[in-house]
């Protein structure tokens, strides 16, 4: 693990967690990390999960999705659950609307700690992107017989991509992302994909610490991209993990853990 800035581990508190997860996945990703948390000392009233919306157990809307269609559903759970103050703890996807929900609701969160939120990304890797979420979100032509399955294609290049050789994340991807139906697909990825101005727009916006963390094997992040959106924010430190991947903190939280 290398840290970059200056921070250190804070100790458990009352204050609770509001656990984010990434595109394609849902809640049932922080499981272990919800589960060292508790061997940390935390109780489990102040640990909060959430499948956002298009994800798990909760319907995505019928019109396009929009990060503030995000930001509006953590408020709401934030004040239904009077949870008070938040610790936002997102993961790629999770991580946009943990910065965005900083932004738009300072008086709501604590901190914020955004895991392989990628950043700084030039637009030949923005238009690979692109192009996959397009090739998955294709619907099958009426009347088509033994249309090809794209999404089941794309799902492939990101156990790759997110998990290397680590089989139990590969069965994750594999079993979460490739639930998702095709227009769900296209929807949830443009919002990752196409975010990063946001993030920039709002970054000077952002009052509360934020620490900004990546694997030094994710796919979707490198270092500098780290450090860059660290700098960006008026209060942002980074540090990356060593030999993790994209979602590695699915079967390996400790070193997320220290860091919290």
């Amino acid at each position: 693990m290398t840290p970059r800035g200056t921070f250190g581990v804070v100790p458990v508190s009352s204050t609770p967690f509001l656990l984010l997860h990434g595109t394609g996945m849902d809640r049932s990703m922080w499981g272990k990390l919800e589960a060292a948390l508790l061997s940390s000392g935390m109780n489990a009233t102040d640990i909060h999960t959430v499948d956002l919306l298009g994800h798990g157990e909760t319907p995505r809307p019928s019109r396009p999705l929009h990060i503030d269609d995000y930001v509006r559903q953590v408020r709401k759970l934030i004040l239904r659950g009077d949870l008070g103050k938040v610790r936002l703890v997102g993961h790629s996807l999770g991580g946009l609307v943990a910065l965005a929900t900083a932004a738009a609701h300072p008086d709501m969160v604590q901190d914020v700690t955004v895991i392989g939120v990628p950043y700084g990304r030039s637009d030949d890797q923005r238009n690979e992107w692109l192009d996959l979420i397009m090739k998955a979100a294709t619907v099958p032509e009426e009347g088509q017989t033994d249309p090809p399955d794209h999404l089941a294609e794309v799902v492939a290049k990101l156990q790759d991509r997110w998990a290397g050789e680590e089989q139990a994340v590969r069965t994750a991807v594999g079993d979460l992302v490739g639930s998702l139906d095709a227009t769900t697909f296209g929807l949830v990825f443009r919002i990752s994909m196409t975010s990063e101005a946001a993030i920039t727009e709002m970054a000077p916006e952002i009052s509360v610490p934020v620490l900004v963390v990546a694997g030094d094997n994710d796919a979707e992040v490198d270092a500098a991209g780290v450090d860059r959106l660290a700098r960006a924010l008026p209060q942002g430190r980074s540090a990356t993990i060593s030999d993790h991947h994209h979602l590695s903190i699915l079967t390996d939280p400790a070193p997320y853990i220290a860091l919290l």
